[in-house]
């Protein structure tokens, strides 16, 4: 597991950008006591999603506006378009971490 940060570092229904390696950073959303995580870039375009805008369980891509659902993946715009690519958080003793020894799970609870 890779250890991200401590669940207080979250501001709730705002999202933080994490270098997990060269070339590769993802998203950790926190809503109320829901966690998200998926790549930093757009399906649609490959744009970051550093300055996405998180409405309820919908993330907004500022670059074309589309929408994605953040318990499912799903692109809202358009139904055949790739989904977010969604990955496994563990939040273990008020700590988040990236679990990449799991098949990806939608969202995480507190």
């Amino acid at each position: 597991m890779h250890y991200l940060c401590s669940v207080e570092d979250l501001a709730d229904g705002k999202l933080r950008v994490f270098r997990i390696s060269e070339g590769r950073s993802i998203v950790v959303i926190r809503r109320q006591n829901t966690f998200t995580a998926c790549e930093n870039r757009c399906p649609h375009a490959g744009a970051p999603l550093d300055d996405a805008l998180i409405r309820g369980n919908t993330l907004t891509c500022v670059w074309h506006g589309f929408q994605f659902d953040l318990c499912s993946g799903a692109c809202l715009e358009e139904p055949d378009e790739k989904p977010l690519s969604l990955l496994s958080l563990c939040i273990r003793d008020g700590k988040v971490y990236l679990d990449e020894s799991h098949t990806p799970s939608r969202e995480h609870s507190k």
